[in-house]
């Protein structure tokens, strides 16, 4: 495994500030690429990241996403692109653009619209996922972080346009000028809440207090009463009942002879209906021949009978 002092003689030396990612100064001990991978990744990094690997490995990253990694013995996108006939010889030829001897090919589907868009990506993605498995496992003697550095190829400008807050809560109290005057804390939000008026007692009320009333149990037995036994009787001849006749409330008003005349009649009437009564009794006890009977009715049934 190579050392660091020779990893770092093949880097090309550039401005870009080189990141701790794991806080440990230049006593970096050898770790899994993985690691020092997912260390960038976590940090939302923007630039490559140089792995002292044999061959070195550079993975690019755009806020903590990798969208491209590479071998240094690896040929140019452009070429490896043609070679897996995602795009042929003449659509490199049109889509890029050479900018200081370097293929760039940030506008190739802008300047040849009969490329496979999904299918240059997917070949991206596919050598990506070949480096990186590759490297995953290997021990590095140590990492370089090139912040912002793009790839010369631009391809960045293929992914899609985001913007990504982070936000976190912070204590400012040590922020504050310590000659100003204090600032109260806010009071606490409270609720509103609702509560009845008072009540006032004018007066006191008196307290009637009621007696419980033990009432006898009168609950109806549940138990069955056997049904009377009525014996048959001679069948009786039915006796027209007398109506008394209605005197007009205004003849009873203006003559009152009448209506003394009248309650008098009223009392024959139910006399005579109490002896025909009494005669049906008397039949029903001992039976009378046909002509004592209608006597009895002759003259229970005259109105001036007795």
């Amino acid at each position: 495994m190579p050392s660091l002092s020779s990893f770092l003689q093949g880097v090309p030396k550039d401005p870009a500030v080189n990141v701790d990612l794991f806080d440990d100064g230049d006593t970096a001990a050898p770790r899994a690429a993985w690691r020092v991978i997912e260390a960038a990744r976590r940090r939302y990094l923007t630039g490559m990241l140089v792995l002292g690997s044999s061959p070195t490995t550079q993975v690019y990253l755009r806020d903590g996403q990798v969208y491209w990694a590479e071998r240094s013995t690896d040929g140019s996108i452009g070429v490896r692109l043609v070679v897996e006939g995602v795009i042929s010889r003449e659509q490199l030829v049109a889509g890029a653009m050479m900018v200081s001897g370097v293929e760039h090919l940030g506008r190739l589907f802008e300047r040849v619209d009969s490329v496979d868009r999904h299918a240059v990506e997917l070949a991206i993605e596919l050598m990506t996922d070949e480096v990186l498995t590759e490297v995953a496992t290997t021990e590095v003697a140590g990492y370089r972080m090139a912040m912002y550095q793009r790839h010369p190829s631009g391809i960045d400008r293929w992914l899609p346009t985001r913007v990504e807050v982070i936000t976190h809560l912070v204590d400012g109290a040590h922020l504050a000028d310590p000659q100003g005057p204090p600032v109260a804390a806010a009071p606490p939000h409270l609720r509103p809440t609702l509560s009845p008026p008072p009540v006032a007692v004018t007066a006191e009320l008196p307290v009637v207090t009621a007696a419980a009333s033990h009432a006898p149990n009168t609950a109806p037995s549940l138990v069955p009463t056997p049904a009377p036994t009525l014996a048959p009787t001679a069948p009786v001849a039915s006796v027209p009942t007398p109506v008394a006749p209605v005197v007009p409330a205004s003849d009873a008003t203006a003559d009152e002879p009448d209506l003394a005349l009248a309650n008098s009649i009223a009392d024959e009437v139910a006399e005579a209906v109490r002896r025909a009564l009494a005669a049906i009794d008397a039949a029903t006890a001992s039976p009378l021949d046909t002509g004592e009977l209608r006597r009895i009715v002759d003259d229970s049934g005259s109105p001036t009978a007795g």
